[in-house]
């Protein structure tokens, strides 16, 4: 079973694994519902592998907010297919776990942005300066 397919099958249970304060993993059980013994056991025997995963996940997560926080003002990119393309290429590097693929992704995602409908508060700066 895969990471990603293990943490499913937790979730399943309505409970999560996350990182501990001290980077070891930690299962959460958020109902009444306690986890089989056979997925506990499955968790502690892959505990290595599930902390790399949940910290790759913490780490791209910030690079896509970070991205996305200086996009948020651009709802007009949802439905430009140049940018989908250049997302699902960041969607691919984010699942292989590639951060220097991730990173050159989002970087041109973000460059696309900004080269082809400029931001409206930075154009008008822009004019301002040029006037």
């Amino acid at each position: 079973m895969s990471i990603p397919d293990l943490l499913a099958n937790v979730g399943e249970w309505l409970a999560t694994v996350e990182l501990g304060p001290e980077g070891g993993v930690v299962v959460c059980e958020h109902s009444a519902h306690h986890l089989p013994e056979d997925l506990l056991r499955t968790c502690r025997e892959h505990k290595e592998e599930i902390a790399v995963w949940l910290r790759w996940e913490r780490a791209a997560d910030a690079l896509w907010r970070a991205v996305y926080r200086r996009l948020s003002s651009r709802s007009d990119l949802a439905s430009d297919l140049h940018f989908q393309t250049l997302r699902a290429a960041a969607e691919a590097a984010h699942l292989r776990h590639d951060r220097p693929a991730l990173v050159d992704a989002l970087l041109d995602l973000e460059a696309y942005a900004r080269t082809t409908r400029p931001d409206p508060e930075h154009q008008d700066q822009e004019t301002v300066n040029r006037g």
